[in-house]
C-alpha cells in the first residue's frame, strides 16, 4: 500500500510540474506574440501614414487601439498563468512534504522546503507587477495608449504640438500606474484566496528540522 501511495504522488508531483512548465511557455508564447504584433506595427507605421496622410491621426488611432486591446486581454492572460503557475508549485509542495514526513533525514538536502504556502503570489514591497513578462506588456500598453492620446489630441487645436506630446506623456504614466495597480490587486486577490487551501505552512519546516535536530541528538546520546 505504501509503495502505491508513494508511485501516486510521485505522478502527481510529476504532472504538477509538467503543467506549471507548460504555462510557462503559454506565458511566453503570450508575450511573444504581442511583441511581434508591435514590431509588424513599427515596421508598417511609415508606410501607413505616407499612405493616409489626410487621415493619419486615425491611421496611428487604430494602429495604437489594436495594440492596447491585444495588451490587455495579453496582461490579464500571463498574470492568470503566473498565479496558476505559483499554485501547481505549492501543490507540489504539499508531496515534498509527504516524503519528507516519512524519512525526516530527507529535510537538509532538498532543493526546495517543504510546504504548501511558498512560492508566495503576492510579494509584499516589491514591483512584481512591473518586472518580467508583465513589465513588458504594461510599458508596451503605456506607450500605445500614449500614441493613441496624441493622434486623437492633433483633432483639437488648442492643445498644439507641445501640448499634446505633454498630454500623452501624462496618460502614459497614468496607464502605467494603472496597469501596475491591477496586476497588484489581481496577484494580492489570488494570495487572498489561496490562503484557505494551504493545509502545510510554514511552520512545517521549523517543526521538520527540530524533528531531524532531535533525532540527531538522540543517536548522539545513544553513541
Amino acid at each position: 500500500m505504501s509503495q502505491s501511495i508513494e508511485n501516486f504522488l510521485i505522478a502527481e508531483f510529476n504532472a504538477l510540474q509538467e503543467r506549471a512548465l507548460e504555462y510557462e511557455r503559454l506565458k511566453s508564447a503570450r508575450v511573444n506574440f504581442y511583441l511581434l504584433l508591435i514590431g509588424a506595427t513599427i515596421a508598417v507605421m511609415p508606410t501607413m501614414v505616407q499612405q493616409f496622410q489626410a487621415y493619419e491621426w486615425f491611421a496611428v488611432s487604430f494602429v495604437s487601439l489594436t495594440i492596447i486591446l491585444v495588451g490587455i486581454a495579453t496582461l490579464i492572460q500571463i498574470v492568470n498563468y503566473s498565479i496558476s503557475i505559483a499554485v501547481f508549485y505549492r501543490k507540489a509542495g504539499r508531496v515534498r512534504t509527504w516524503f519528507i514526513e516519512k524519512s525526516i533525514d530527507m529535510a537538509p538536502y532538498t532543493a526546495f522546503s517543504p510546504g504548501d504556502d511558498r512560492p508566495r503570489i503576492k510579494l509584499t514591497g516589491t514591483y512584481l507587477a512591473l518586472r518580467g513578462a508583465e513589465a513588458t506588456v504594461t510599458v508596451g500598453n503605456s506607450i500605445a495608449f500614449g500614441a493613441l492620446a496624441y493622434a486623437l489630441t492633433s483633432l483639437i487645436p488648442i492643445f498644439g504640438p507641445n501640448g499634446g506630446i505633454i498630454f500623452s506623456i501624462v496618460m502614459a504614466v497614468v496607464i502605467l500606474i494603472t496597469q501596475y495597480w491591477y496586476v497588484a490587486r489581481l496577484l494580492t486577490d489570488g494570495e487572498e484566496s489561496g490562503q484557505s487551501e494551504i493545509h502545510f505552512s510554514s511552520s512545517t519546516v521549523v517543526t521538520l528540522q527540530n524533528s531531524y535536530d532531535q533525532k540527531n541528538r538522540d543517536s548522539s546520546s545513544d553513541r
